[in-house]
């Protein structure tokens, strides 16, 4: 009885250092490969896009006397990618994106508006604190569309991108954000003029 104990308790103890090992090495490869970090770093790119996309404004100016927004989804995965330079040591990454861009007035009528997919270059610092857009692309349009998409995404988006606005933003999102800051912006002076 006591041999079939000791047996029992070295065949645990070697197991769980077994599982031990592998839990180690798992989490130095995911440390490694930078998995970790792509919460954190999907957090700053969906911050640098949302101010990206407002200094830039794709669609222009105003034209119609609204506001202009342009709500995205972030697709899967980031791509991390090697730097041009040796003596870079920012981190660069891919990012793509579904953008809906659409001027919209106070009473949440969409005046004008387009939508794309579009492939941002980004370089961020070590730490991953900050990042910025270093190239944009988007696809052709016409007979063009399909090749172009082709040749920015990778295979793995490719039907996804081509299949349209996503699913997983919300067919409402442009009201939803002209909505949101038509209700924080204050309201305009009375005209008191006769």
């Amino acid at each position: 009885q006591t041999n079939w104990y000791l047996k029992f308790k070295r065949d645990s103890e070697s197991r769980m250092r077994r599982q031990g090992l592998v839990l180690l090495l798992i989490a130095l490869l995911h440390s490694w490969c930078g998995c970790a970090d792509d919460a954190a770093l999907r957090a700053v790119v969906t911050r640098l896009l949302e101010a990206y996309l407002v200094a830039s404004n794709p669609l222009g100016a105003p034209n119609f006397g609204g506001h202009v927004f342009c709500p995205f989804y972030l697709y899967e995965p980031l791509e991390r990618i090697s730097a041009d330079d040796d003596a870079d040591s920012r981190i660069h990454a891919k990012a793509y994106a579904w953008v809906l861009c659409g001027e919209v007035d106070a009473q949440g009528e969409v005046l004008a508006g387009s939508s794309t997919a579009m492939a941002y270059t980004l370089a961020c610092s070590p730490d991953e604190s900050a990042c910025e857009v270093t190239a944009q692309a988007k696809p052709r349009s016409g007979s063009k569309y399909s090749e172009s998409v082709r040749a920015l995404f990778p295979e793995s988006l490719v039907k996804e991108v081509l299949g349209g606005q996503p699913d997983a933003m919300p067919r409402t999102a442009l009201h939803d954000a002209a909505k949101a800051y038509f209700a924080s912006a204050p309201a305009p002076a009375p005209n008191y003029e006769l």
